[in-house]
């Protein structure tokens, strides 16, 4: 029997006014919410970043794969 993934959200800043049904991806499937990338777990964790600002995206997916996780945007 396949493993369930458990589908986890990065988007860095938010601040709780944007629409959260983004959010609600990661709660669908007993994922997480992070804002931080550094407090992203390492290992593979599948992860959706939402957000427009492309320079700390760049940055935040280059961290993020180098500790191992793997990435979907």
């Amino acid at each position: 029997m396949p493993t369930p993934v458990k589908l986890s959200v990065l988007d860095i800043g938010w601040r709780g006014y944007e629409p959260a049904f983004i959010h609600s991806y990661a709660a669908c499937t007993g994922g997480s919410v992070f804002t931080n990338p550094k407090k992203v777990p390492a290992g593979p964790v599948l992860l959706v970043l939402r957000k427009n600002n492309l320079r700390r995206a760049s940055a935040a997916i280059d961290g993020l794969r180098k500790q191992g996780s793997k990435i979907l945007i």
